[in-house]
């Protein structure tokens, strides 16, 4: 995955890319209290939200949107002000 990382996350990884809607996001960086994980489809909707806690620097996260519709959408991994945007690409 190409993408500038901010500088509080030292490690990430999606996998598989392209997947089913069920993928895995592995990270490691510097704690903080809240990660958000925006979803957009290609018009830039938003899909789904989700937040979850990162004060150990390190998240095994699987994800399940089994019930998405074949297509590419944009991941966005947030952390206060600072963020980087995936591509995940859903296929039937």
């Amino acid at each position: 995955v190409g993408t500038d990382a901010p500088n509080w996350l030292s490690g990430f990884k999606l996998y598989p890319n392209p997947n089913t809607g069920v993928f895995t996001v592995e990270m490691s960086g510097l704690p903080h209290d809240e990660i958000e994980f925006t979803l957009f489809n290609t018009l830039g909707q938003l899909v789904k939200r989700e937040v979850t806690d990162f004060g150990t620097g390190t998240l095994v996260r699987v994800f399940d949107y089994g019930q998405l519709s074949a297509g590419t959408y944009n991941l966005r991994i947030r952390a206060g002000e600072s963020a980087m945007y995936v591509k995940v690409a859903v296929q039937r």
